[in-house]
C-alpha cells in the first residue's frame, strides 16, 4: 500500500521519501531523493522514545534525518499510517499541509488483537501498547489537513472515535490499488480446468502472520477435512495450494496430514500461482485494513471466496462476482456452487471479478483520486 501511495504521488509532483529502506528499483526511479530510516532495537532506541509516549523504533533515526530536511522546499507532507503523531506535529510546526493515509484504525486494531489472543500477559502488553498508539493516532489526526482511509467503514469509525480532532477536516476514501499484472480487456477463460492435471484452489499470504496462518489452518481443519471425508466433488476435482512465506509448524503438519494439499514455502514469485489458479480463498477472520491479496486475485480475474472481514472494502456481490462465506458450511456451499457451474457461467463470474479490479483497484484509478484530493477537488 505504500507503493500505491508513492506511485500515485509521483504522478502528481516531484517527491522525496523518508522512511524504511526501499529495495524496489522500479519504485526508486519515481523518487527524487531518499532519506532512509533505520529501526533501532537497542534499549535506548526503545526506552527513550517511550518516555515521550512514542512507540517506534524509527524515532531516533527520524530525529537525526529530519534535521537534514529543507522544509521550505516542500509544499505538502504526506504521512503513511496514523501512528506517527510525532512526525505530524513537526510538519504542522513547519506550517506544511499534511495529508495522512491510514491503513486501519489503530485503536480498534489493538483492541481486536487483545480480544483474539486471550492471553493475559500478552493482552496486558497490548493494552499498554494500545494506549501509546492511540495517543499518537489522536495527535496525528489532529495535525492533519486531510485524512485518507482505505474503506468507508474506517472513515465512519474515525469520525466516531475522533470527532474533535477531525472537526471540519476532509475525510476521503481511496481503496487498495495495484499495477495491472497483464494488459487484458477481459480475463482468460478457466483454461486451467481444461489443461491442468488437477486444477487448484489458492490461498496466499505471509504465513508467519497470525490472521493468515490461523485462517489457512482453519480452512484445512474445518472445510478441507469435511470435503475430503464427505467425498465431495470439490475435493475430487481440485487440490488446495497454499503459497506464502515462512509457514509455521502447525500449518506444515496440517498440510502433511491431509490429501491433495500443496504447501509452497516462500515462493520467489507469487504471480504464477495466481495465473494458474481456479478459485482464490480468503478465510481471514481478524486483523485490520484491506487485504491486498484480494485485489491481486481480482486482477487475475479469479473468483474470490472470502469472509466478510477479508472482503471489507471490496464490491463483491455474493454469487455474482465472487462469494461471501463466514463459516465452514458457507465455504463448502460456495465451492460446490462454483464447481457445478458451466464453463460459460464460471467465466461470467471471472469477467465480473476482473471488472471490480478495473473499476476500483487499478493504480490509474488511485492516481486520479489522489489528484482530486491533493488539488482540492475530492468528493469528501
Amino acid at each position: 500500500m505504500v507503493r500505491q501511495s508513492l506511485l500515485s504521488l509521483a504522478s502528481l509532483a516531484e517527491i522525496d521519501y523518508l522512511g524504511p529502506e526501499i529495495h524496489d528499483k522500479d519504485l526508486l526511479h519515481s523518487i527524487n531523493r531518499v532519506y532512509t530510516l533505520t529501526h533501532d532495537t537497542s534499549f535506548a532506541g526503545i526506552a527513550k522514545p517511550l518516555f515521550r509516549g512514542i512507540l517506534s523504533g524509527y524515532y531516533r533515526s527520524w530525529l537525526a534525518k529530519s534535521t537534514d530536511l529543507n522544509w521550505d522546499a516542500y509544499d505538502l507532507v504526506y504521512l503513511e499510517y496514523s501512528r506517527y503523531g510525532f512526525i505530524a506535529r513537526q510538519a504542522k510546526k513547519k506550517n506544511k499541509k499534511l495529508v495522512v493515509r491510514i491503513h486501519n484504525v489503530e485503536k480498534d486494531y489493538y483492541l481486536s488483537c487483545i480480544i483474539e489472543k486471550k492471553n493475559l500477559l500478552y493482552s496486558l502488553r497490548l493494552l499498554i501498547k494500545r494506549s501509546f498508539i492511540a495517543r499518537q493516532e489522536s495527535g496525528c489526526l489532529d495535525s492533519a489537513d486531510c485524512v485518507i482511509c482505505l474503506t468507508a467503514k474506517d472513515k465512519k469509525r474515525l469520525a466516531e472515535l475522533y470527532p474533535a480532532e477531525l472537526d471540519k477536516k476532509k475525510l476521503e476514501v481511496i481503496p487498495v490499488a495495484l499495477e495491472q499484472p497483464r494488459l487484458l480487456s477481459i480475463p482468460p477463460a478457466e483454461c486451467t480446468e481444461e489443461t491442468a492435471d488437477i486444477p487448484y484452489l489458492l490461498i496466499t499470504g505471509s504465513l508467519w502472520f497470525g490472521p493468515n496462518a490461523d485462517g489457512a489452518a482453519w480452512f484445512i481443519k474445518h472445510v478441507w477435512h469435511k470435503l475430503l471425508t464427505g467425498n465431495h466433488r470439490v475435493s475430487r476435482k481440485y487440490k488446495l495450494v497454499i503459497a506464502g512465506s515462512k509457514p509455521g509448524k502447525e500449518l506444515r503438519a496440517l498440510t502433511f496430514c491431509h490429501k491433495n494439499i500443496v504447501l509452497v514455502d516462500s515462493p520467489r514469485e507469487i504471480k504464477p500461482y495466481f495465473e494458474k489458479a481456479s478459485i482464490y480463498l480468503a478465510p481471514i477472520f481478524y486483523g485490520a485494513g484491506m487485504k491486498v491479496k484480494v485485489a491481486e486475485a481480482l486482477s487475475f480475474g479469479l473468483p474470490v471466496i472470502g469472509t466478510r472481514h477479508a472482503l471489507t472494502g471490496y464490491r463483491i456481490i455474493d454469487r455474482e462476482n465472487g462469494y461471501r462465506a463466514d463459516d465452514a458450511f458457507e465455504f463448502i456451499d460456495s465451492l460446490e456452487h462454483y464447481t457445478r457451474l458451466t464453463a460459460a457461467a464460471k467465466n461470467r463470474i471471472r469477467v465480473k471479478a476482473y471488472q471490480v479490479f478495473q473499476d476500483d483497484h487499478r493504480i490509474e484509478v488511485s492516481k486520479k483520486r489522489f489528484r482530486q484530493i491533493i488539488y482540492g477537488t475530492g468528493s469528501g
